[in-house]
């Protein structure tokens, strides 16, 4: 099945080598590896990460939105995991400890959205990585959810810079996506991108980056010409 880029794929971290020196009783030449964990949770084969906006922080959801126990975070990675080979498996977290309790979130699909209970909130975990996606609807959850597409300065901030408010529109641009295949992306595409962002009925968002140059959406989904021609069409200045 095909496999994003964005997911780091044995660790879901960046390992950086470092040698060891100073210490008599170690040999000079060893090596240590110092992961620099990225905020990810693992059940079912499916790779979640925080949804974070700068200076906002993580997302949370109340507890009205919280359903069924999906899941428990079997081993906390961060501090224990040393290994840079080590390859995550089914209850792995880099941050949430162990017997984190994960719940489904009332109105989406638990390989969508699920919430991590920590510290006395609920924190809203997203999909990343699901190896058994091969359309965009395995991967997003929002048929009929979207009220609006707005277009940011930035993936992570709140600054809009233009927002498409017809329904018919925002519609069409989603049923689009829905339907694209899911690809691998190997490098990042070229020229300019937009930082989409999916307002959803519940007051939640979706954020994704698209590059019209390659047609490609965040998360590896190969959209059609139409959707780079609408998305530009909806966004020039009425005359």
């Amino acid at each position: 099945m095909p496999r994003r880029l964005l997911l780091l794929a044995t660790l879901a971290a960046a390992v950086t080598l470092v040698a060891c020196r100073g210490e008599e009783d170690r040999d000079p030449r060893a090596i240590e590896a110092v992961i620099d964990w990225v905020d990810f949770l693992k059940l079912d084969g499916i790779h979640y990460e925080p949804q974070a906006l700068r200076g906002l922080g993580r997302t949370t959801i109340s507890e009205e939105q919280h359903c069924a126990l999906h899941g428990v975070v079997e081993q906390h990675l961060a501090d224990n995991i040393t290994d840079p080979m080590y390859r995550s498996v089914d209850g792995d977290a880099s941050f949430l400890p162990k017997g984190t309790k994960i719940y489904e979130i009332d109105g989406y699909a638990a390989w969508f959205r699920v919430a991590a209970e920590t510290e006395g909130e609920l924190l809203l975990y997203e999909v990343a990585d699901n190896p058994n996606a091969t359309h965009g609807r395995d991967i997003l959850d929002i048929e009929g959810k979207v009220t609006r597409i707005s277009v940011n300065t930035e993936p992570s901030t709140l600054d809009e810079r233009r927002a498409l408010e017809d329904q018919a529109v925002v519609e069409t641009l989603v049923g689009l996506m829905l339907d694209a295949p899911v690809v691998e992306v190997e490098t990042r595409s070229p020229g300019a991108a937009y930082p989409l962002v999916f307002h959803l009925t519940d007051g939640t968002t979706v954020r994704r980056v698209f590059w019209p140059s390659t047609g490609i959406l965040g998360r590896g989904l190969q959209l059609p010409p139409e959707f780079g021609d609408l998305l530009e069409a909806s966004l020039r200045p009425v005359p």
